[in-house]
């Protein structure tokens, strides 16, 4: 079953601005000399690099690091858990990152670093900051299974709650250039299959496109 759910907000950010900067360069005079032969230096052998976070991960949570953009912290549900829960009465038991929010229907058995058999009855309260390019209408989807909320500004945008199956919902914000603070919670129910996607249609366009990484900034 799908849902439509559209509202429209108005929120506010932030410009942002940048600067530039100059440089001279100059010529230096020399008298010729023979010409002499080049050494060539022995080739150095590169050691193999670690898989950078400029390539998606398999799993969709990862240990976080300096270049993480969106963090979250993962709770223990109890079993039959049918809505998020308030998460100021509760302690998280780790803390992981996601690569972006472009979790696409998928079972879910890796669990998360360090909790590796969570793989059922668990929230995530995650946080980042979207920069908006361009002041104007945007339309906003999430797209989850099970239950799901996303704050802007700390503004309920949308709200995709409940235990069920990959359900999108949507709506429409008045939004102005520069960074707005985001929240995504997620918790997902009985095992196996998991789905967490946060899309946009910009100002203009009728394309509709799950957000992508670069859009981000850490929190």
């Amino acid at each position: 079953m799908k849902i439509l759910h559209r509202t429209i907000v108005l929120l506010t950010g932030l410009p942002l601005a940048c600067s530039g900067g100059s440089f001279k360069s100059g010529a230096v005079a020399s008298q010729e000399t023979p010409p002499v032969a080049e050494e060539k230096a022995p080739p150095v052998e590169e050691p193999p690099r670690e898989k950078s976070l400029d390539q998606k991960p398999d799993e969709p949570f990862y240990v976080c690091d300096d270049n993480s953009v969106i963090t979250a912290n993962v709770y223990e549900l109890e079993v039959d858990t049918q809505n998020l829960p308030d998460f100021s009465t509760m302690t998280p038991s780790t803390e992981i990152c996601l690569y972006d929010y472009n979790i696409a229907e998928r079972p879910f058995e890796a669990g998360f670093p360090g909790e590796e058999t969570l793989i059922e009855w668990f929230a995530l309260e995650s946080k980042t900051q979207l920069l908006i390019p361009k002041s104007g209408e945007y339309e906003f989807i999430l797209n989850s299974d099970d239950g799901s909320k996303l704050y802007i500004d700390n503004v309920l945008v949308i709200d995709n709650d409940g235990q069920h199956a990959t359900t999108r919902k949507s709506a429409i914000l008045i939004l102005n250039e520069g960074l707005h603070q985001v929240r995504v919670d997620y918790f997902q129910g009985p095992r196996y299959l998991m789905a967490l996607q946060v899309g946009w249609v910009k100002p203009g366009s009728t394309q509709e496109e799950w957000i992508p990484r670069d859009a981000f900034r850490a929190p």
